[in-house]
């Protein structure tokens, strides 16, 4: 199942194939995002792309088409997602097409690549009441495409039909609307998607917001872990790399706690 992810450390019932940092942009030095990339080959980049800030010719299309071409030259692959905001939302998940300037970052992207569609966080979730026209986007894009639907209280009936259909999409359970306030509880519902967790992770909770996660999983499962606010930079322009080694070094300790606990229940 979801062979396009490398698979991570083995564990009693989680297993993280992903660990998404977002909110990188045209502030951050492309250089240190390879650095970054190669050294956590777990790790996943998220831009916020809009028509505003990313349409052919705007300096963050741009920076990221320089930027997959330094990715390929240094064959990295699969490790890039877009996060389409604004009225783009909207044109993919309820109108269900591609702007032309996605499509171009699709081609030139290295591997395969993720589009997060935050239609709700964009204010348009209450347009969403039929998952025909997605369902048909998602079965014409191909393997190189991966999309994620934020799953939160507005839009769950929407998903829960799409699910109905297809399960080429990933799940993240984020119920702040991408504001970073942290989950009251965590959820489990989907067996045969690949689900991610959000809201207000940070380098100095993602352990014990972890354990709580991990509870909740009926069965050994595969999940990725997503974190925005809590990984920016002071001034809140852009991602903190720095933080974001943090954040990884501490689910990568997470892991080897858990391992060292499986390992005793078995003797």
């Amino acid at each position: 199942m979801l062979s396009y992810f490398k698979k991570g450390t083995q564990m009693k019932s989680l297993e993280i194939l992903k660990i998404s940092c977002c909110g990188a942009n045209e502030f951050n030095d492309i250089n240190e995002i390879l650095a970054f990339l190669k050294l956590n080959p777990r790790a996943e980049i998220g831009f916020g792309v809009s028509s505003q800030n990313s349409s052919q010719g705007e300096v963050r299309y741009n920076y990221i088409s320089h930027l997959f071409q330094m990715l390929s030259e240094n064959s990295i692959k699969n490790q890039v997602a877009l996060h389409i905001n604004r009225e783009w939302s909207k044109t993919v998940a309820i109108d269900g097409k591609l702007p032309e300037s996605i499509l171009n970052l699709i081609k030139l992207a290295p591997g395969n690549i993720r589009l997060q569609v935050n239609y709700v966080g964009s204010g348009y979730g209450t347009l969403a009441k039929n998952p025909k026209k997605f369902y048909k986007l998602i079965e014409s894009s191909g393997e190189k495409i991966r999309y994620i639907l934020p799953f939160n209280s507005v839009n769950e009936n929407f998903i829960m039909a799409l699910s109905k259909g297809t399960n080429k999409f990933d799940v993240l359970y984020d119920n702040s609307f991408g504001t970073g306030k942290s989950a009251e509880n965590y959820k489990f519902l989907f067996k045969n998607q690949l689900q991610g967790y959000a809201g207000g992770l940070s380098p100095d909770n993602i352990k014990k917001e972890l354990n709580k996660i991990n509870a909740v999983q009926k069965e050994r499962s595969e999940i990725w872990i997503d974190a925005e606010s809590g990984l920016r930079k002071d001034n809140l322009n852009t991602l903190d790399l720095k933080k974001a080694q943090s954040f990884l070094n501490n689910i990568y300790a997470w892991e080897k706690t858990i391992n060292r606990q499986s390992i005793c229940e078995r003797f």
